[in-house]
């Protein structure tokens, strides 16, 4: 079976500058419409961004962080703390945010008893980001709260370089070449080809890769983005990738072992 790895190392919670809603962009303030007459309150989208943020469980009180990264049409990516991961689809009618959730893991189970869960999102969006509810597909409902931040030097950072990543035995060296490239192989023998482009604000990147692995091909889509640098004042990049189903990669490098 191809090897899987969803760690998500802590996460700091950080101020951002980006407005969730509907127009064009001004100021350093981005936001973004979807469809036609967004000003009429159709189909709206969070920006594509970096959250951050927490999900946690209306009963046990409990909130646990995450991490997510959201193209300009509504589709996004995020990992939590736990290990678990979501694929997301958003959109708002004014502040009224609604969407679709699919979720994964391989280390527990979430509160259905199952490795695997599918729901639905509702609640609103501000300024300051997005407070909504997670219902399950048997009912039990989680709260999300994200907030989009710039971290790494807004548009145009570059971000081109070998980047590492090691933990728990496991590690990848991620190429990200100037002409768009992405290239990687992991511990486990695996390689990765494939590509990465801006999206509209050039703050986040779409990728796509095949991965090669014991024989086996699958193919990845999802979204990346530097993130905060460390206290050496080294850049990182966080990469949310998935195969539309169980397996899933969520990695946030350590340092950029050299610029390309």
């Amino acid at each position: 079976m191809p090897h899987r790895r969803h760690t998500v190392p802590a996460i700091v919670v950080t101020s951002g500058t980006i407005l969730v809603g509907c127009g064009g962009h001004s100021g350093g303030t981005y936001y973004y419409y979807g469809g036609s007459g967004c000003a009429s309150y159709s189909a709206c989208y969070p920006p594509d961004a970096l959250y951050r943020g927490t999900l946690g469980g209306d009963s046990s009180g409990q909130r646990t962080p995450v991490v997510a990264i959201f193209g300009n049409n509504g589709d996004g990516r995020m990992a939590a703390q736990d290990g678990t991961y979501y694929r997301l689809t958003l959109d708002a009618a004014g502040r009224a945010l609604r969407g679709d959730l699919a979720g994964y893991s391989t280390d527990r189970a979430f509160a259905d008893g199952t490795r695997s869960t599918s729901g639905v999102v509702s609640g609103n969006v501000y300024p300051s980001g997005l407070d909504a509810t997670v219902e399950d597909r048997q009912g039990n409902r989680e709260s999300l709260s994200l907030q989009p931040t710039r971290e790494a030097g807004g548009p145009g950072q570059p971000i081109n370089g070998t980047w590492s990543y090691q933990t728990d035995g496991f590690g990848v060296g991620l190429t990200l070449r100037a002409n768009g490239d992405l290239v990687a192989a992991d511990s486990k023998g695996c390689m990765y080809k494939g590509s990465f482009s801006n999206t509209r604000t050039g703050e986040v990147y779409r990728v796509s890769y095949v991965r090669s692995c014991a024989g086996t091909i699958d193919q990845f889509s999802g979204y990346l983005a530097p993130v905060s640098a460390s206290q050496s004042g080294a850049p990182r990049v966080q990469v949310l990738a998935d195969d539309y189903g169980a397996q899933f990669l969520s990695i946030r490098s350590h340092e950029r072992r050299r610029s390309l």
